[in-house]
């Protein structure tokens, strides 16, 4: 009798664990290069420096709500001292912290959560895939006539990439473009790139790249898109000001993404598949 109870016991522990590592596997299944294409069209022609900023807040959903909200209780655009005490308390990662001196961008995340949900959910699981999709749109973007080097940025096609640098380091332009343009012929039909409304001033006639206002990057966030190997390194410590400057591997923290207001993202199953037309 002992023998058949814990038999069962067994079982049922077994189905459980089964169970559950269905469950995981079922909110990490990979999205396709079609889903990859649209979701990234809006970011892809972002400076490297600013598209790595974006890629790694992303993964940290419930601090951009947190940070975006804050920023807009201030009175007055906040100095760096009160955005790396206001990190600190509330243990924002780095990268969010770095995006406020990016207020369009980070206003653009908190608004879009679904998107900046699925951005970080790709960019744990698929680094490589996401950045070779960047690396695709690119392509796209430069053969439409629509990347070229101007007094914003320099664009420079490398062995295997093409790489976006701002023309002063210390000023980054934001890029604003109509993603339903600048890509030329779209290769897939069921899958329009998301498309993000551009500011007002660029109602009139909008249609290519142009350059939003200007922002000063923090001194203290430096990261770097290593594209011969599709991944990326960051180039200070863990938080904050750099007390080590040694580049490391970019690791996500996994205690920062939701919290008990979010939950991971549901899929139904699904196959990765290469870019093609439609």
């Amino acid at each position: 009798m002992i023998h058949r109870w814990f038999a069962s016991l067994t079982l049922c522990c077994v189905l459980s664990i089964a169970a559950y590592a269905s469950a995981l596997s079922a909110q990490d299944e990979p999205f396709t290069q079609a889903e990859l294409d649209a979701m990234l069209a809006p970011v892809a022609l972002y400076p490297d420096s600013l598209l790595l900023q974006v890629l790694v807040a992303a993964t940290h959903p419930v601090d951009v709500v947190r940070a975006a909200r804050w920023l807009r209780e201030q009175e007055d655009a906040p100095t760096e001292q009160q955005i790396v005490q206001a990190g600190q308390q509330n243990r924002w990662d780095a990268s969010v912290m770095a995006l406020l001196a990016f207020p369009e961008v980070l206003d653009r995340l908190d608004q879009s959560l679904d998107w900046t949900q699925d951005l970080g959910s790709a960019f744990m699981v698929q680094e490589s895939q996401v950045l070779d999709t960047v690396q695709g749109l690119r392509e796209q973007a430069m053969a439409s006539g629509h990347l070229t080097t101007t007094e914003h940025i320099q664009v420079v096609r490398e062995v295997d990439a093409i790489a976006i640098r701002p023309v002063r380091r210390e000023v980054i332009f934001v890029p604003v473009y109509d993603t339903r343009v600048v890509y030329g012929h779209w290769y897939w039909a069921h899958h329009p790139p998301v498309f993000w409304s551009p500011p007002p001033r660029h109602y009139g006639g909008f249609g290519g790249v142009y350059w939003s206002s200007y922002y000063r990057p923090y001194s203290w966030w430096h990261g770097q898109v290593l594209w011969p190997q599709r991944t990326v390194v960051i180039n200070t410590h863990h938080h904050y000001y750099p007390t080590a400057h040694r580049a490391r591997t970019w690791q996500h923290r996994p205690s920062h993404r939701y919290s008990h207001q979010t939950a991971p993202r549901q899929t139904a199953p699904r196959q990765a598949a290469p870019r093609q037309a439609a």
